[in-house]
């Protein structure tokens, strides 16, 4: 197979997760009521933040909320087109992994395909998509040719990032082979902490961190400064988003790579 029929089939697998959680509507919709209401909170606890503090760090409560959005939307697409490392670690403890080597595909494109959390995937998008537009409203922004690019940009590459950290963290357990390990929820609940400005921590060493080793904050901040005006769009800038999200992509890879090289069935 050519590695175009291979995309075919990742989307075709995609396609039918999505289709069979589709087939229970009431489900369908409690669960994308569930999720949306979990992102809520945290709009919640912005709202009660900026309800005793003028702003932080210089940004005010809808140039936060700005950025909140900036991480929803990739957040969203992560879920519905690269959950599927979550079953990572149920697969290789309880051997199920080794169906997944015997199939005529790629075993990363089996597992990435493995899964679509489309119901927490349209509430996340659907809830950063209305916040974005609202905030948009109420900064009064010019959406030009120079901002869709970056915002585009930024909404690519925050989704690789996501996916990419996800299968890294995920593939941990090549090494650690049991299902309940916390290190992947660990790594997954730091994108929270992208949803406030990095300026706003004192720590370099958590800004550093975040820009460059576990590059969450270039998923919202960087572009978010340029779309707000807050530094000038320039090349360097546009690019550090996507210049990341190759980087986090190929460490992933990596990391994967070695993981299957040391796996053995369960039966060893």
């Amino acid at each position: 197979m050519t590695k175009w029929h291979f995309w075919r089939l990742y989307w075709r697998l995609i396609f039918l997760h999505v289709r069979a959680q589709l087939e229970f509507p009431l489900d369908f919709w409690v669960g994308v009521l569930g999720s949306a209401l979990k992102q809520l909170t945290a709009l919640v606890f912005l709202g009660v933040l900026f309800a005793h503090i003028p702003a932080i760090d210089g940004w005010n409560r809808w140039e936060v909320a700005f950025l909140f959005a900036l991480v929803l939307i990739p957040q969203g697409l992560a879920d519905i087109v690269a959950a599927g490392p979550w079953s990572l670690r149920v697969l290789v403890s309880q051997g199920g992994f080794d169906r997944i080597l015997l199939r005529p595909a790629p075993p990363l494109l089996l597992i990435l395909a493995q899964f679509a959390n489309f119901h927490q995937g349209v509430a996340t998008i659907v809830l950063g998509a209305a916040l974005l537009v609202i905030t948009s409203g109420h900064l009064h922004m010019v959406w030009g040719v120079a901002s869709v690019i970056v915002f585009l940009g930024a909404l690519g590459s925050g989704t690789v990032i996501i996916g990419a950290i996800n299968l890294a963290a995920n593939s941990y357990v090549f090494w650690e082979p049991t299902p309940t390990s916390a290190l992947p929820f660990l790594f997954n609940n730091l994108i929270e902490v992208a949803k406030f400005p990095l300026s706003a921590y004192n720590n370099a060493f958590i800004r550093v961190m975040l820009t460059y080793v576990i590059p969450f904050g270039v998923i919202s901040y960087y572009p978010g400064r340029m779309l707000l005006g807050k530094s000038a769009i320039s090349a360097g800038a546009v690019l550090l988003t996507p210049a990341m999200a190759v980087v986090v992509a190929a460490v992933a890879y990596g990391m994967w790579k070695a993981g299957l090289a040391r796996y053995q069935s369960s039966g060893h």
